[in-house]
């Protein structure tokens, strides 16, 4: 049977697919307008290690006194809720030793022994010793070619190091215009380093607030 094919739509099938267009449309908008939830990370618990006190020999303080240092493994580890943890670090912010770390002044000597003695740990009195060895090592470094650096005598020159200069004329007293080490001349700025300690403490207090 032959004929021709009739590809004319139906009555009302041109109407029927623009107003599903139409509702597809608006779809799409309204989705897009759905405010995005911004991807964030979550926490709903807190582990703390603790570590059981020791004499360390990995820090040597400056202004004297035994070494203060903890054990290589925790002794201990309590989950906290975040709720407790807000607590437990409230409580811990009212003793002495938190208050010490809080303004960062280091522990005098005597502090340093009874810390120690607290928690129970034996205090090694030969350590001295050694730590007073580090400490004077402290002092006796950098060049003292007084302003000029003489290749032929200068001391960093001749280990290959460059010169260092912490605060005037330590440890090494070579002035900027005439150090002549190849391997360059460091000079700590303190105006850079107290604007950097102010704005690493002020984002400590935000975060504690």
């Amino acid at each position: 049977m032959s004929g021709t094919k009739d590809d004319s739509p139906l009555p009302g099938c041109s109407e029927q697919h623009s107003q599903d267009n139409r509702q597809t449309s608006a779809v799409a908008e309204a989705i897009e307008q759905i405010p995005k939830k911004k991807k964030r990370v979550g926490f709903n618990s807190v582990t703390v290690y603790y570590f059981d006190r020791e004499q360390g020999s990995t820090c040597i303080p400056s202004n004297g006194g035994c070494t203060l240092g903890m054990s290589a493994h925790h002794s201990e580890a309590v989950m906290f809720s975040i709720d407790e943890h807000a607590i437990e670090s409230y409580r811990l912010d009212g003793t002495q030793q938190s208050k010490n770390a809080k303004t960062y002044k280091p522990y005098e000597v005597k502090q340093r022994r009874s810390i120690l003695k607290m928690a129970g740990v034996q205090v090694n009195p030969g350590e001295e010793v050694e730590c007073n060895s580090i400490r004077d090592s402290r002092d006796n470094c950098g060049c003292d070619c007084q302003d000029f650096c003489d290749p032929d005598t200068c001391s960093c020159i001749q280990s290959g190091i460059n010169c260092q200069v912490d605060y005037p004329n330590f440890p090494c007293s070579c002035s900027k215009e005439n150090c002549q080490n190849p391997a360059g001349r460091l000079e700590s700025d303190h105006d850079d380093i107290r604007a950097q300690v102010c704005h690493t403490l002020k984002g400590m207090k935000k975060n504690d607030n």
